[in-house]
């Protein structure tokens, strides 16, 4: 084997992939706050940006470096109702998200991924059943645990004790 051959085998054991972007377009009724993870921003605006930022905010679009199955990032999402018609018996817009990741594989090759998904939206003064059906504790409770790490990093007098026992 020669040795480029044996470093392509190295990767692919590890499946490291490079130079990674991640872009998210979304129902106009919902704003990306931003991402929580090892990305940066490419500062890419638009009418789905909220003005409220959480993690690499103000953008669209992010850039990883490596990627491999343990990369983890943390959308923040705002739903807020100030954009919505609260008209009561109106009917809750389809909402939609779709996740575009690019990447290059051990192999050099480019592959883009897209996962969209969709739903009803629930109109949270109705009912909340189904919301509490659609629930992930587990999953809340690390977006929870990255978001008190990031305002621990981020700001001087956070106590994260008051924080989590909200």
């Amino acid at each position: 084997m020669g040795e480029q051959s044996l470093d392509v085998l190295t990767a692919s054991s590890f499946y490291v992939c490079f130079t990674g972007t991640l872009e998210i377009n979304c129902s106009k009724e919902i704003k990306i706050q931003g991402v929580i993870g090892p990305c940066t921003s490419l500062e890419k605006k638009g009418p789905s940006v909220a003005d409220s930022i959480i993690g690499e905010g103000n953008t669209t679009a992010w850039k990883m470096c490596v990627l491999d199955k343990s990369t983890c990032l943390t959308v923040m999402f705002d739903l807020s109702s100030s954009d919505r018609a609260n008209t009561p018996g109106a009917v809750n817009p389809q909402l939609y998200l779709q996740f575009l990741t690019s990447y290059q594989d051990p192999t050099g090759q480019s592959v883009l991924r897209v996962t969209t998904v969709t739903r009803r939206g629930v109109d949270s003064t109705v009912s909340s059943e189904e919301l509490v059906q659609g629930f992930d504790q587990e999953t809340a409770e690390v977006v929870m645990a990255r978001f008190a790490s990031l305002k621990m990093e981020s700001e001087e007098t956070f106590d994260a004790t008051r924080f989590l026992d909200w």
